[in-house]
């Protein structure tokens, strides 16, 4: 049932795959749509958070190219969307800030963003270092006896 089904997605790695998978399309979905929906309108639309659909234009947008309105409109969204979901979504957004692949000028802005303003993910206290201490303890030995010095990752992503 349902109750089997959160139990699975919450303690498997299976499971947590498929609930970013969720995530992500719940997140970037609307932002495909929103591009969809205005690829044949000549004022960019979007839609507001109860799903109703609302122009999103200010004064000066009405004699900028609808494209770049959609792009500053929606990037900060898919900078949002990486940050949450971490990990390979962070690298894949750091990717075209410092390349020359052709992105929209304000995804890469703010993907530059990627590069140093990131939080970390997990501590080496709290998720690293506890597995070879268990692994250790099993066999008798204490961490602190087997190494005299870890030097921990800084608990940041590593710019590209």
């Amino acid at each position: 049932g349902v109750g089997s089904t959160a139990y699975y997605a919450s303690t498997t790695e299976t499971g947590a795959g498929i609930y970013r998978q969720y995530q992500f399309w719940k997140q970037v979905s609307p932002v495909v749509f929103d591009y969809y929906w205005n690829s044949k309108k000549e004022e960019p639309r979007s839609c507001d958070d109860d799903g109703e659909t609302t122009r999103s234009v200010n004064a000066s947008a009405s004699t900028r190219e609808p494209l770049s309105v959609l792009h500053e409109m929606n990037a900060p969204h898919i900078l949002n969307t990486m940050l949450s979901l971490k990990g390979l979504y962070v690298k894949l957004g750091q990717v075209p800030s410092v390349t020359v692949l052709p992105v929209p000028e304000p995804y890469r802005v703010l993907f530059r963003t990627l590069q140093r303003d990131v939080p970390g993910w997990e501590t080496f206290e709290d998720v690293v270092k506890p597995v070879p201490e268990e692994e250790l303890s099993r066999n008798g030995k204490c961490f602190e006896d087997v190494f005299e010095f870890v030097d921990p990752p800084n608990g940041r992503y590593q710019p590209i």
